[in-house]
C-alpha cells in the first residue's frame, strides 16, 4: 500500500515539473507560408503552379474548384455565392509540397491569374493579396500540357529549331506536282520528333486533310498478313494551305522500328486527290543521327 501511494507521488512530482510531458510532445509545428486568393462569383480566377496538381482539397462548399481539361499544373476557381466567409484550400504538387491559400470574395477583382512562385530563388516575388492590391502580378507562369515533358514554349522553341535544320534523311514521294519530303527524325526533350517539308510546284493550292504515321511488318508474301500500329502525335499540327512551300515538325512519344518493321508515313489532300506515302526501313536511333 506504501508503495502504491509512494509511486502515485513520484508521477505527480513528474508531472508537475513537466519531465513527463517532455517526453510526451517531443514534437513541434511550423507555420507554412500562405497566401491570399480574391475570387468572385461570376469570373474564374486561374491559378498556375510551377509543377503539375495532384490534389486540391477545399473545406467550404462556397468555392468551386477544377482542373483544366489538357493541363496538369492549373487550377480554376471561382465563388458560388457573394461574401462567402473566408475559407481555405490546400494543393498538394507532384513536387511533395503543400501549397496553402485563403479564399476570400470580392466584388471586382483586378487581376484573375495568378502564378504560384517559389520565394527562395528570387526576392522580387509578390504575394498574391499584395499583387491584387498593386495592380501587378509576376508573369512567371507557363502551363504544362497534360503528359507531356516539356511545357509548351520550349516545344514550341524545339519545333522551331529543328524545322531550320538542312536534315539528314533523303526520303521523298510527289504526286501532282506536290513533293513530300522527310527530312529527319530526332530525339529532344523526351519525344521523337518527325521533321518533314512540302513543296507545291502546281498552280493549285495544296490543302493537307491528314498525316497518319505509323509501324507496319515487313510484307513477306502475298497472303501474309500486316500489323500495322499508328502513332499519336502529342504535339505540332499541319498547315491548313500550301502554296509553295511549308516546314512540318511533328512530336511524337517515343518510338522503336524493329529489324522486321518500317516506318510509314503518309498524307492526304482534304478532298482526296493528292495522296503521298514515305517509307522508312530499319532507322538506327543514335544520339548522333536523333539529336540536332
Amino acid at each position: 500500500m506504501k508503495s502504491a501511494k509512494l509511486m502515485v507521488l513520484i508521477v505527480l512530482i513528474l508531472v508537475g515539473s513537466g519531465v513527463l510531458g517532455q517526453s510526451i510532445s517531443d514534437f513541434g509545428l511550423t507555420a507554412l507560408p500562405c497566401d491570399s486568393v480574391p475570387l468572385t462569383i461570376n469570373k474564374m480566377t486561374s491559378l498556375v503552379f510551377p509543377v503539375a496538381v495532384r490534389a486540391g482539397i477545399r473545406v467550404s462548399r462556397d468555392v468551386a474548384i477544377q482542373k483544366v481539361a489538357g493541363v496538369d499544373n492549373v487550377l480554376e476557381l471561382k465563388a458560388m455565392r457573394r461574401d462567402f466567409a473566408p475559407t481555405n484550400l490546400a494543393v498538394f504538387g507532384a513536387d511533395g509540397k503543400l501549397y496553402s491559400f485563403e479564399l476570400y470574395y470580392i466584388e471586382k477583382p483586378r487581376v484573375l491569374s495568378f502564378a504560384v512562385v517559389d520565394r527562395g530563388r528570387g526576392a522580387s516575388a509578390v504575394p498574391a493579396k499584395e499583387a491584387w492590391d498593386a495592380g501587378r502580378v509576376r508573369r512567371t507562369g507557363e502551363v504544362m500540357l497534360s503528359g507531356l515533358p516539356a511545357d509548351e514554349v520550349r516545344l514550341q522553341r524545339d519545333a522551331d529549331s529543328l524545322a531550320s535544320l538542312k536534315g539528314y534523311l533523303r526520303k521523298s514521294v510527289r504526286n501532282g506536282g506536290v513533293t513530300m519530303r522527310l527530312k529527319g527524325i530526332y530525339y529532344v526533350d523526351g519525344l521523337v520528333w518527325l521533321a518533314l517539308s512540302f513543296q507545291n510546284h502546281s498552280p493549285i493550292p495544296y490543302r493537307p486533310g491528314y498525316l497518319r504515321v505509323f509501324i507496319a511488318d515487313r510484307k513477306r508474301g502475298k497472303r501474309a498478313a500486316v500489323q500495322e500500329v499508328t502513332l499519336e502525335p502529342v504535339y505540332g499540327r499541319l498547315p491548313e494551305i500550301i502554296m509553295r512551300e511549308a516546314k512540318v515538325v511533328i512530336g511524337f512519344r517515343p518510338f522503336t522500328i524493329g529489324k522486321t518493321e518500317r516506318l510509314a508515313v503518309e498524307a492526304g489532300e482534304k478532298n482526296g486527290g493528292r495522296g503521298m506515302m514515305i517509307k522508312v526501313g530499319q532507322i538506327s536511333f543514335n544520339e548522333k543521327a536523333l539529336t540536332p
